[in-house]
């Protein structure tokens, strides 16, 4: 534990010059900060209490800086000048991190085929795609504990196979696809599961990962299986869409409606 102190204490002084008045102000932090340990647990406190109350009362890195610019002045040194020149950079490396983030969920929401067109300007165009791909899991999953109670329907666009659907036996909520085995990411099932950030609440289960062409998928698509366990206490309806794939509903699974192909299933 007092190795992880003394790490933490060195972190809060990473960003100070490399010279020797920072040296010995971080060496002032360490040995103050150990000593004060000491005397908390010999006081009576587990270490882990003694850790946190010191790692809550350690100055933040504008307080230390500002002790190392008072330090410099004191020696003739450098002024608060150096601050600025430390900070700045900071504040400029925050900013192009920042661009960079928006930058990169804009270009994972743009279509893999080079294409700029929205998701209904290519389903228009005979594409097979979907809304909010960034947000879609591959190959396959578990949904259980708190992700399950935000979930008020389940749809299933599946083209050939089976769609298989089975009374869980542990709780959760599995997603299986048997092409998975295979190791291609690209034909193995795409699903998204909601959470409290998204403005749906459905869990969304696709075929495969998006952009192809419709026509081909219903042509020369892959035959697999998607087996889909669900809870017995989840009594949500479900929508399930084919082409040639059956469906196979085991009589063990509770569910308030299951619409398969546009038609309400009793």
């Amino acid at each position: 534990m007092t190795e992880q102190l003394k790490n933490d204490v060195i972190e809060r002084t990473g960003q100070l010059p490399n010279d020797h008045l920072a040296a010995v102000l971080r060496d002032d932090l360490v040995r103050s900060a150990l000593r004060r340990y000491a005397e908390m647990v010999a006081d009576g406190m587990t270490e882990q209490e003694a850790y946190e109350e010191i790692t809550e009362d350690l100055p933040t890195f504008e307080e230390v800086l500002d002790n190392y610019d008072k330090r410099t002045d004191a020696a003739g040194g450098q002024s608060a000048a150096k601050r600025k020149s430390i900070l700045v950079p900071l504040i400029l490396l925050v900013a192009i991190l920042i661009a960079l983030a928006v930058y990169v969920i804009q270009k994972m929401n743009e279509p893999q085929d080079g294409s700029m067109g929205s998701v209904e300007q290519m389903q228009a165009e005979g594409w097979y795609t979907y809304p909010d791909q960034r947000f879609y899991q591959h190959r396959g999953g578990t949904v259980e504990g708190d992700r399950l109670n935000v979930i008020k329907a389940i749809t299933v666009n599946w083209f050939h196979g089976e769609v298989v659907i089975l009374p869980s036996t542990d709780g959760a909520l599995h997603i299986e696809d048997s092409f998975t085995t295979l190791g291609n990411d690209e034909w193995c099932v795409s699903y998204m599961v909601p959470n409290s950030n998204f403005k749906q609440d459905t869990l969304a289960i696709e075929y495969r990962m998006p952009y192809r062409s419709m026509q081909e998928l219903i042509d020369n698509g892959k035959v697999k299986t998607l087996t889909l366990r669900i809870p017995a206490d989840m009594y949500v309806p479900i929508d399930i869409t084919t082409v040639t794939a059956t469906v196979d509903i085991d009589s063990g699974v509770a569910f308030s409606s299951v619409t398969i192909n546009g038609d309400l299933q009793k």
